[in-house]
């Protein structure tokens, strides 16, 4: 499908952890076929400054941290009462690679809290309005790692696995009025967070930056390569169009063959 031919003039996007990598292109991208597209980080200035730099896609943006419910409160009552909200992509994530026996319990709940009940407090806020409209699509970005088990990030990946679930269980309860609910599990794709972890990998354990990216993403990739953002921001923007409206529930790999 050439995804320019989807329109969603009149839509409202909000996109969390948009101002880099894969959230940043699913934004660029649901801006270019006509929504509105609200972005969020953690940094007042940084939002701002992607606001400036990429001021033809027309973005607005919040500022605020994941990990602070009350923060999180404040921000979507601000929101809501300036923009209707049709579209939620659920993107930002943390997470860096430690073994279970060197994640401590609080790291454990500072991941949880971003990567999970963030998204959770998120949706439980824009639902009702959702239900009102009776149209609405929730889009959950989750990670391969979620169901390709991993040693070195155990908070991460189980926290994205609860995404998984998560979406699941909404898909069956929003269904009767117009909500669909779907996740995709990215596999290696090359954003910041990616080059982060490759970064740290190899000083940890005195491998080469190639060595590390191999064995952290594309050893048992079949297509032998990393993605690239876009590759996920057209898959999302299908989503929102009318052309997948009968997909829900969905869980969808794009991971260049790891799943095969």
């Amino acid at each position: 499908m050439d995804i320019n031919t989807i329109d969603l003039n009149g839509k409202t996007a909000f996109i969390t952890g948009s101002t880099q990598g894969i959230g940043l292109a699913i934004a660029k991208v649901l801006s270019q076929l006509g929504a509105k597209v609200i972005i969020h980080g953690r940094s007042r200035e940084k939002v701002q400054r992607i606001i400036q730099e990429e001021y033809k896609y027309g973005f607005v943006g919040f500022a605020i941290p994941l990990d602070d419910p009350n923060q999180i409160d404040n921000l979507l009552d601000e929101m809501l009462n300036k923009y209707k909200v049709d579209i939620l992509v659920n993107n930002a994530g943390i997470g860096k690679p430690l073994r279970f026996e060197e994640t401590t319990l609080d790291y454990w709940k500072h991941v949880y809290q971003v990567n999970l009940f963030s998204h959770i407090q998120i949706i439980n806020k824009l639902l009702p309005y959702m239900k009102e409209r009776a149209w609405g699509r929730i889009i959950n970005i989750s990670s391969s790692v979620a169901e390709n088990i991993k040693p070195y990030f155990p908070a991460y990946s189980s926290s994205k696995a609860a995404l998984v679930h998560i979406t699941k269980v909404l898909a069956q309860t929003c269904a009767e009025n117009n909500i669909l609910v779907n996740c995709i599990l990215p596999g290696s794709i090359k954003t910041e967070m990616t080059q982060y972890a490759i970064q740290m990998y190899s000083s940890k354990f005195g491998v080469s930056i190639q060595e590390s990216e191999y064995y952290l993403y594309t050893k048992n990739v079949a297509l032998k390569r990393m993605g690239d953002p876009r590759d996920i921001a057209n898959f999302v923007a299908y989503l929102c169009s009318e052309a997948a409206n009968f997909i829900n529930g969905a869980c969808i790999p794009i991971n260049g063959g790891v799943t095969i």
